[in-house]
């Protein structure tokens, strides 16, 4: 008689025991869903970022064809490196996309290219005068991403601040 009794324990603790595993079941499952979301849309960001660089890059390219094919024609139409960067500064000063700036010695091209609203592409080209036909009209100085933004620091934590808490001396 006394064997009757005791039948009606073991299956509670069982249920308890399967009821807790499909709550820690649910809750990896909702972990790595949400690790699995936030890993998508940040590579989803990296495309785009990308996309647009090498939209901004393929723009630049484009660009400096031009400018090269430019020189080119110029180089062929001066007799001499004097004719050639006036016909240079005059070409290219007259140009919304690009900044000419000029020493005695150097004639600098820049450019820039918006890859978003925050970076451009700054394209920074040296002007040379070619000793020969094969030689190279100029020289990349700079090819580089940059803010276009003005960077403004954040002052507003309360920080330690020293001079407030000194002890006085007595």
């Amino acid at each position: 008689m006394s064997k009757a009794k005791q039948h009606g324990t073991h299956i509670g603790t069982s249920s308890i025991l399967v009821i807790f595993m499909l709550l820690a079941l649910i809750t990896f499952a909702t972990l790595s869903y949400i690790s699995a979301r936030s890993d998508y849309l940040l590579s989803q960001k990296a495309a785009e970022r990308t996309t647009a660089y090498y939209e901004a890059d393929k723009i630049a390219s484009y660009y400096l064809a031009d400018v090269e094919n430019t020189l080119a024609d110029l180089y062929y139409r001066s007799e001499n490196e004097a004719e050639f960067k006036t016909a240079v500064l005059s070409t290219f000063s007259n140009n919304d996309t690009f900044i000419v700036s000029t020493t005695e010695s150097l004639t600098i091209i820049n450019y820039s290219i918006s890859i978003s609203d925050t970076q451009d592409l700054y394209v920074e080209l040296e002007i040379q005068y070619p000793q020969s036909i094969d030689s190279q009209f100029y020289r990349i100085l700079s090819w580089q991403t940059v803010s276009n933004i003005d960077w403004q620091p954040d002052y507003s934590l309360n920080l330690f601040n020293p001079e407030k808490y000194q002890m006085e001396e007595p």
